[in-house]
């Protein structure tokens, strides 16, 4: 019925058998379509209609019997970061979390700079429509920043300026968060590496790194042996 890049999902004929209704992100973000339908050939008539609700991901339609109702599940996924008062030398928290972020985006991993000015995080595509990336937030003028589309784990160098983070591939890079250029710095055929983790004296670059092995072995079953023997 489709054939394109867009996430198509959660196809519903209408009790009239003339469109099929699904969810489709194919608008930007995850909401409903439909497209019409022969009955008789199967064939699609036309191209795919947005349905647009009022919703920043719909979902899981359903249909009243006469067709003159659907409902629908409409999802809103929001995080943001906050903060609350510990003290060092009873590594109690003293009071209670105070908000930091606020808003719609739905982002994670948050990492503060050495000097306190700015946290990184990593922005989850959501079903705003979100692109995936490591952000920046401010914390003076609150505002946030872009620095990459892709990635996550992102770790501070000891300048508050650089950031390692690890990439879909596997691969390790770097981001200058003042010009927001971004290199590989190091991969691994045949592995992931992810997770890094920056030492004081930023000489030494700590990460996971993980492959994935197969082997094919021969085992002899017990008593195959004599039962070959015996024919």
């Amino acid at each position: 019925m489709t054939d394109d890049p867009a996430v198509d999902w959660d196809p519903v004929w209408s009790p009239d058998g003339r469109y099929l209704y699904f969810g489709s992100d194919r608008g930007g973000s995850m909401n409903l379509w439909r497209v019409a339908i022969d009955e008789v050939s199967g064939n699609v008539l036309g191209q795919p209609q947005a349905v647009t609700t009022p919703s920043p991901f719909a979902a899981h339609m359903s249909f009243s019997a006469d067709g003159s109702r659907m409902v629908f599940a409409s999802v809103l996924s929001l995080s943001n970061v906050g903060r609350a008062p510990f003290d060092a030398t009873t590594g109690r928290v003293q009071g209670a979390p105070q908000p930091v972020t606020s808003g719609s985006r739905n982002w994670y991993a948050p990492v503060l700079s050495p000097d306190g000015r700015h946290i990184a995080g990593v922005e989850s595509p959501g079903p705003a429509g979100r692109r995936p990336g490591v952000l920046l937030y401010h914390v003076d003028s609150r505002t946030y920043e872009r620095l990459t589309d892709f990635g996550s784990g992102p770790r501070w160098l000891g300048d508050s300026r650089r950031l390692v983070f690890d990439s879909d591939e596997g691969k390790l890079f770097l981001v200058d968060s003042r010009t927001r250029t971004s290199y590989e710095i190091w991969s691994v055929p045949g592995e992931q590496l992810f997770s890094p983790v920056v030492s004081q004296d930023c000489r030494w670059p700590y990460f996971t790194r993980a492959n994935t092995e197969s082997d094919i072995w021969l085992a002899t079953f017990p008593g195959a042996q004599a039962s070959s023997d015996r024919r």
